[in-house]
């Protein structure tokens, strides 16, 4: 089993393109208007996934398996709400419609017994930011199989493309002043929507970065911390940091109330990359001690380029009366715009 991977190829169906047989390689065609298309932007809302399969194929144990994988709830919420909206159409639809085509994330699931059970992953296929999967199988078996050995990358992927789109929407009306401050202050990059502010009072270790509307809000912590030992990137001892922060800069709504961390749910924490550098992220909910209110989070513990600092970001969000899964994808997206410059 195999995944083929190309930036500007037409998929595998040969109208355009044929794809070659070794690993990681397709023939690219870029005719004028695939060209075109390609500078467009993609298409569909937040955190929402295409699955483009006929109804014969989204049934029966790949219709559960599909379900289970992309409809689970989202770990760190404190309601459950799906991983992604999948929203399901037949084949025929997506091929014959350009604006199916320009939808930002795809999963082509396709039986066929001519089929060769591969993978073949499309970045940026139509438009910009896009991925495109496509699953060839020859049978429902082989179809499953491929789901699952290929979902951790899938996943991946289609995360770093919200990720993308994120910040192409932010780069376009973006607070310069604050953008400034951050770079000025703490040596790095970090994109600041223009509906965002910086609370008072931002010092050299910690700033707070945040958008009030009546009906929610969303907040983005900076603390930067000289870099001592690998610990510093354990669970325990980033929500300690995190504890502290919050305490000691983000007061409650009641005399002598706090926010923390609520350790009465689970964690989930996990190791990846910001902007190529090692981080640890944590995922969970916090809760207002001496008040009645709580609401999720995303914490980052990053190791800054020359190891000097670990950079700590926690987005999170207060939203009693909305649902907070695309919210606090907005404020997860802010923090993942960390660039350190000359990286």
């Amino acid at each position: 089993m195999k995944i083929e991977t190309t930036s500007r190829s037409i998929l595998r169906s040969g109208v355009l393109c044929v794809v070659t047989a070794s690993l990681l390689s397709l023939s690219s065609c870029k005719d004028q208007t695939t060209q075109a298309l390609l500078k467009n932007g993609s298409a569909g809302k937040t955190l929402e996934l295409m699955l483009v399969a006929d109804r014969n194929v989204y049934a029966s144990s790949t219709k559960v398996l599909i379900d289970s994988l992309f409809t689970l709830p989202q770990d760190g919420l404190n309601q459950p709400e799906p991983l992604f909206d999948l929203v399901n159409i037949p084949k025929s639809s997506y091929e014959s419609t350009e604006m199916f085509r320009k939808h930002r994330n795809v999963v082509i699931c396709d039986i066929n017994p001519e089929n060769s059970n591969k993978v073949y992953k499309h970045t940026d296929l139509v438009a910009e930011p896009q991925i495109v999967y496509d699953f060839a199988a020859k049978d429902r078996a082989a179809l499953d199989s491929l789901l699952r050995k290929y979902y951790p990358l899938l996943l991946e992927d289609l995360y770093r493309t919200e990720y993308r789109r994120i910040k192409r929407i932010y780069s376009k009306d973006f607070n310069a002043h604050a953008m400034s401050f951050v770079r000025k202050t703490y040596g790095f990059d970090l994109t600041v929507p223009a509906e965002y502010e910086i609370a008072p009072p931002a010092t050299k270790d910690f700033a707070w970065i945040r958008k009030e509307t009546k009906d929610y809000s969303q907040d983005v912590l900076i603390y930067v911390e000289p870099y001592l030992n690998e610990n510093q990137f354990d669970e325990e001892v980033i929500l300690r940091h995190m504890d502290t922060m919050l305490r000691r800069h983000v007061p409650g709504p009641a005399d002598g109330s706090y926010i923390g961390s609520d350790h009465r749910l689970p964690f989930f924490t996990k190791s990846t990359q910001v902007d190529g550098q090692y981080a640890t992220q944590v995922r969970g909910v916090y809760r207002c001690f001496g008040d009645f209110y709580s609401g999720p989070f995303v914490t980052y513990a990053v190791l800054s380029p020359d190891k000097k600092n670990v950079v700590l970001l926690m987005a999170f969000i207060y939203s009693p009366r909305k649902d907070k899964r695309d919210l606090l994808m907005q404020v997860d997206g802010i923090a993942r715009t960390l660039d350190f410059p000359n990286n």
